[in-house]
This record gives C-alpha cells, structure tokens and sequence, in this order.
C-alpha cells in the first residue's frame, strides 16, 4: 500500500514489454519449464515462445493452477528431481 504508484507502474509496464525471446538463444544448459495446466491448451504458442531456446523441455501439470509447487507438490518434485539426474 505504500508503494509508489507510478514507479510500480512504470516497473510493471516495462517487465511486461520486455521480450527476451531472441535473447535465449545464448542459453545452453538444459531448462526445464513447469506449466500449470490451463497452458495446455496454448501449446503451439507456449513452443513458439521457447522456440530459440533450443535446450528447452516444456511439462504441463495436468491438475495444478497459479502455484504449480503448491498445487501439484508430488508432480513437481518428480520433474525436479528426474531433471536434476
């Protein structure tokens, strides 16, 4: 509540604007992205945002929400710890 809201907008804006799909293409280790289940249905586009992230696994929980780590803890923890292997 105390936060300045015109810093914070101006910070959320530019967080909002800023694509760094090109710029993942620097990135060689593995990654691995945990998508909450709604995404499913955006799989082409959710693939094409990673597209030049060459390294990328894409895993969809297929029951969590916001909060993958909350939602779906024993799914997570599995890809967490077969990614890690």
């Amino acid at each position: 509540m105390q936060t300045d809201r015109k810093t914070y907008a101006k910070m959320y804006c530019d967080l909002s604007n800023t694509d760094l799909r090109a710029s993942v293409a620097t990135i060689t280790c593995p990654v691995l992205i945990l998508l909450e289940a709604p995404f499913k249905q955006f799989e082409p586009i959710m693939k094409a945002q990673y597209a030049l992230l060459k390294t990328a696994q894409l895993e969809y929980s297929s029951k969590a929400l916001h909060f993958i780590m909350y939602d779906d803890k024993d799914w997570y923890m599995g890809q967490f710890a077969n990614f890690i292997k």
